[in-house]
């Protein structure tokens, strides 16, 4: 599948997600009217439904990554295209390992910009760029396990030259190795 043309499968995401919100069915329901009338292929089809279902699925996460990127703003009080589209977008950055944050972004502010208000893309570029900011992309990924916190570096101040742990430090390329003529 070519990337470019997931545009397509993203707004028919956004017509089914907003058909559950406005027209009252049922994520499944959506999901059927979205492939009968979407006419996509079978693989962006796919991606569609991957797109509609992850959010619904991933709601309770999402909400809490747009909460803390909207700064005063309550999500339940956004107009509905811009809402659904930062929950499709919010989705690809925490979730979606195999889209990069740019293409997310971009595609995000362009669907904005044709169905939302006149600032609709800056609004959702502003939004969107601080969820990456509080997630970036590759920590929250579906079926990947945080990784360990790493044990803090001792303060190399308090390391004596030559050391054998400010040897095994640098050997790890944790310290740089100072210049042949300085002395750590």
């Amino acid at each position: 599948m070519r990337p470019r043309n997931r545009r397509q499968a993203r707004e028919a995401a956004l017509r089914a997600l907003y058909s559950v919100e406005i027209g009252g069915v049922s994520v499944e329901e959506a999901v059927v009217d979205m492939c009968e009338s979407a006419r996509l292929s079978e693989d962006l089809e796919g991606f569609a439904k991957r797109l509609v279902l992850g959010v619904s699925e991933k709601d309770s996460e999402i909400r809490d990554a747009l909460v803390s990127s909207l700064e005063s703003w309550d999500v339940g009080r956004l107009a509905a295209v811009d809402r659904h589209l930062l929950r499709i977008g919010a989705y690809e950055l925490l979730f979606c390992d195999d889209v990069p944050p740019k293409v997310t972004l971009n595609e995000a502010i362009e669907l904005a910009k044709k169905y939302g208000s006149a600032d609709s893309g800056k609004f959702v570029n502003g939004v969107l760029a601080g969820v990456l900011r509080e997630h970036p992309k590759g920590e929250i990924c579906e079926g990947s396990e945080p990784e360990a916190t790493p044990e803090p570096l001792p303060e190399i101040e308090r390391l004596e030259p030559g050391s054998e742990e400010l040897c095994k430090l640098r050997e790890a390329g944790a310290v740089p190795v100072p210049p042949e003529n300085e002395t750590v």
